[in-house]
């Protein structure tokens, strides 16, 4: 058997750590480039194709804006300024008889998330949940029975994460006015429903 030399321990010890190092410089090449492709992701349009967060200044109508909130990726539409008719026609079936027709123009574009809050989201952000147990219970489904004081409560707190969240530059949580939901829900579309 070959002796194991004070110069070969030195060598292998010296291997080990160098091994060592080189891993270490690798994961952290690994999480630059995940760091890197996250804020490349900022913005992804309908398309699928991915737009630099540089690019958010001129977004077009429906780009998808992802933003991962404490583990949970919330997607963010944006809602370009514009004019259309709010409420519905005197003959169109289902209507109140509140739901006049007026035009509305919004002068400036928002991002809107693309669904409702999720139980998910709430969750993350107000660190519990609430008793959602008598109209379904999970992660996606919606929040229901949230009074507009702890709907509120929610966005201040959500802005207060976004702050710190590269990639969220602009964005702003609030409760939208009737005429920016009814504007987004519409998503351009002059019928009852967003798909005829």
């Amino acid at each position: 058997a070959a002796m194991t030399t004070d110069r070969d321990r030195w060598q292998k010890l010296a291997d080990t750590e160098i091994a060592k190092l080189e891993s270490a410089e690798a994961a952290r090449r690994r999480q630059a480039e995940l760091t890197r492709q996250r804020a490349m992701a900022a913005v992804v349009p309908a398309g699928g194709t991915v737009v630099p967060a540089a690019n958010l200044a001129n977004p077009k109508p429906g780009d998808l804006r992802v933003i991962n909130v404490k583990g949970v990726a919330t997607r963010w539409r944006w809602c370009p300024p514009g004019t259309f008719r709010m409420g519905s026609p005197a003959n169109e079936a289902g209507r109140s008889s509140n739901e006049n027709q007026v035009e509305v123009t919004l002068t400036q574009g928002f991002w809107m998330l693309e669904t409702e809050v999720t139980q998910e989201l709430w969750t993350a952000v107000m660190g519990s949940s609430l008793d959602w147990s008598g109209h379904g219970k999970g992660a996606k489904y919606p929040v229901y029975n949230v009074s507009h004081d702890e709907a509120v409560a929610f966005c201040e707190k959500l802005n207060g994460l976004l702050k710190s969240i590269r990639g969220a530059e602009g964005l702003e949580s609030r409760l939208p006015t009737e005429a920016e939901w009814e504007y987004a829900a519409r998503a351009g579309t002059t019928t009852a429903y967003y798909w005829g």
